[in-house]
Parts: C-alpha cells; structure tokens; sequence
C-alpha cells in the first residue's frame, strides 16, 4: 500500500456518513484527474466492505471535439473498476450567465435525475477548488453564506451531495494517482484564462505562492470559518423568528420583526428565506426590508428580484417565489367530477372527491363538468350556512384575510353562468349538498 493510501482512504470514509455507506453512492466520473482519484479510493473501500453499492455518471457535455472519447474513457476506467457507469448526454443551451455557468447547471440537474431517494452524489472538489472558490466569492464582494463556500455535504434532490476531498490538495490527489498508475483525461479549457477560475488557479496562486506557499490551505481554513460563523448565524437567525412564525410557513408577524435592530432583522429574514428553499435577494433590496415594515398596512409594498418576492400585507410580511409569466385573464378550464387537473398558472392541485352531505351536490353538476375560471370582477355567491343575501368576492376574502397576490389565482367553479363554488372554501346555498345528498367536495393543494 503507497503512503498515500492510508491517511487519503481514511479521510474519505470519515466524511461519509455511516447511514450513506449502505446507500447508493453515485459519482460524478469526469475522467480528470480529481475524478479518478475519487472513484478509484471509493473502489477500494467498497472493497472492504465500507460501502454498499456505488456507481458513476459521466456527463458528457458536448462542448470539447474530444467529448466522445473522453466518454471512452469513462467507460473503460470503470468497466476496469466493475464500476457501473451511466453516460448522460445533455446540452447546454448559453444563457446571460455565460456558457460555464450554463454547463455547471445542466451538469447537477443531470445528475440529480440519476440520484436515488436517500442516496448520495459524490464529487471531486477538493481543497484547492475550496481555495479558488472563496477567492472568487470574495471578489465578488459575497457575505459569510459565499464566503462558506463548499460544505463537506449538502442536500440535494431528495438525497445528499458528498466532497469528502475537500481536506486534502491537489498535490496528494496528483501523487496518490502517479503511485497507483491512474489514466485521467486533460480538459483543455482548463487552461483557458478567461475563465475567472483558471485566472485564480494559474495566475493568482503562483503570485500568492512567492509570499505565501501555504495559500490554499490558509483559504481553505477561512472558508470553513466562515461555514460555521453562518450556521452561528443561522442559529441567531431562527431564535429572532420564533416570535414571528405563524401558522403559515410563508408568513412572518410584521410587528414582532419591527421589534428587531436592523442587523438582526436583516439576518433573521436571510434565515427564514433559506428555510423556505428561496434564493436571497442583493444586499440593498435585502435593506429595504425596514422601510416594508414601516409603511402602513394598506400600502402593499413587494420588494422583488430574481427567482423570489417579498410583500407586505395588513400585519403580515410573505414571502414568495417570482412568477414567471402574468395571468390569462381568459384562462377557462372544465374540470370533470373524476379528474384531478394541475394549473400550474394557478399554482394550485384541484381534486374533486365524492363525498356525502358535503360539497357542491353531485347531481346539479353538468356531464360535461364545472367551468373554472378567474375573478373578473363583480361576481357575488349566497354562501351556504352563512347568510341570505348574496355577498361579493371582495367582502369574503377581506373578511377571510386572503392576500391580495392570491385572491388573482384562486380558481372559480362556474354551472352555466352561476358562481357555484369560490377556491375550496364556499359553496352556493343553492347547490350545497345536503345531509343525505352525494356531493362533489374539491380540495385545492399547492404544487411545488
């Protein structure tokens, strides 16, 4: 066994969790170098027993001439190996972020879909990239969240993405390869300069060495700092919303938020957007929080940027995700008593059950099901159980404290031309089901 072999196997096996060594593990096989360090060290502890099940993915990309027989490669390491490979063939269609951003998007949704529930994906990023990585997150003037830079192991997709490298430098990767007479492949645009990265590996760091030659280690040291004054600070975060949580995930108590110093309100909202799954605005939409808080209550005002919003309404502050598109005004659809109908446009699930003595009554539905529109204006409804005269829409949702954002996209049952059924909350009196009558109940559930 080479001196590599003990200190970098062990390494790798301490930071897989012991409840993922007897679940699939999934590598993201490149064929690089880094790459075929990783696989063939899980190999080994596969080998002795460490690991369950493991087998790997190389994302073939197109964008080099030599993509084919770098996928050759992969192939023929881990047919070597008995390694089990997928080779999964994506294009990258360039968006504003540039064609590396693109391609490193495509590459982990492609690697997710091949991720089982519960399993981990493992990749090769190690404490030189970590290095590199603050480095640019600094220079891109990044708070403590970017300045953490990598974890050892995050969640992704409905499992877990591992880098049990990330302690150890590319120069023991490098030695530990010559000794055991690894082949890997040499992707030339890692050499290109006008990439930021490969600026920061062969340009910035040989200057950094002159003085400092411990460069990416010290780096490495900050970033993991800087990882846990973020979950201090997430921490912080969760014990200033505990006042201002409510019955709703996506809606804090405005006037207990008011209550924090501006730092911590910042924080404390930052914290609850990551728990939501949202991405953070920019630090000056992020200051504009305060001045939400302290405009009246009728005065709705959002604070928007890309992939999220924030809105202020009555004593509430909501968070949401920015829709992509506006609404039809015309949408209509039909939807049959049997049918359960997605309207993503909507937001909502819509799913009719068949019920007795609740919901609309089963045999005033048409054949050919309830029309579902949008609010247009001026429509009214005589609610089962609640009054005899006809009320507007307005009136319901203000007294039912509907925001104004989803009084928009709740859908309306339609027979003919009469108002039957407003979102899953009130029925006509006219054609509510009685006791012992079979009724149509329709249950509205958020999708993703």
């Amino acid at each position: 066994m080479n001196e590599h072999d003990p200190s970098l196997i062990e390494a790798v096996r301490r930071h897989i969790p012991a409840h993922l060594r007897h679940r699939p593990l999934l590598v993201a096989f490149s064929g690089g170098l880094d790459s075929s360090v990783l696989l063939h060290v899980l190999s080994r502890l596969r080998e002795t027993g460490d690991l369950a099940a493991l087998s790997a993915v190389h994302v073939h990309h197109g964008l080099q001439t030599q993509a084919d027989r770098w996928a050759e490669h992969a192939q023929e390491t881990c047919r070597t190996l008995g390694i089990p490979l997928i080779v999964e063939r994506i294009q990258v269609a360039p968006t504003g972020e540039g064609i590396e951003s693109a391609a490193r998007k495509a590459r982990y949704a492609a690697l997710a879909r091949h991720l089982e529930p519960g399993g981990g994906l493992v990749t090769a990023h190690h404490r030189d990239d970590q290095a590199e990585t603050f480095l640019l997150q600094l220079m891109r003037g990044a708070g403590v969240r970017g300045l953490a830079s990598m974890p050892v192991m995050a969640p992704l997709a409905g499992g877990w993405h591992l880098r049990p490298l990330l302690d150890i430098g590319r120069e023991t990767l490098h030695a530990y390869a010559l000794a055991h007479g690894l082949h890997w492949i040499e992707d030339p645009s890692n050499a290109d300069p006008r990439h930021a990265r490969n600026l920061v590996r062969h340009h910035i760091f040989p200057v950094l060495h002159t003085h400092w030659p411990k460069a990416e280690a010290t780096l490495a040291r900050a970033a993991r700092r800087m990882a846990v004054t973020e979950e201090l600070l997430g921490d912080l975060g969760r014990l200033d919303l505990e006042a201002a949580r409510s019955d709703q995930v996506d809606r804090l108590d405005a006037m207990e938020l008011a209550r924090l110093p501006d730092q911590r309100l910042f924080n404390a909202v930052r914290t609850w957007l990551i728990e939501l799954g949202l991405s953070l605005p920019p630090e000056p939409r992020l200051a504009e929080i305060r001045r939400m808080l302290d405009a009246r209550a009728d005065a709705l005002p959002v604070i928007r940027w890309p992939g999220g919003e924030l809105r202020r309404w009555r004593e509430g502050l909501y968070a949401l995700r920015k829709r992509a598109r506006p609404l039809d005004p015309t949408f209509t659809r039909i939807l049959h008593p049997d049918t359960v109908m997605d309207c993503p446009e909507l937001g909502w699930r819509v799913i009719p059950h068949k019920t007795m003595g609740s919901g609309l009554r089963l045999a005033s539905v048409p054949s050919e099901g309830l029309v579902m529109r949008l609010r247009r204006g001026g429509e009214k409804i005589r609610v089962a159980g609640q009054t005899h005269h006809h009320q507007s829409l307005k009136n319901l949702f203000q007294a039912s404290s509907i925001p104004p954002w989803e009084r928009e996209r709740l859908p309306l049952f339609f027979i003919g031309d009469q108002l039957v059924q407003v979102g899953a909350s009130w029925i006509d009196a006219t054609h509510a089901a009685g006791p012992n009558e079979a009724g149509l109940h329709i249950v509205l559930e958020r999708l993703p």
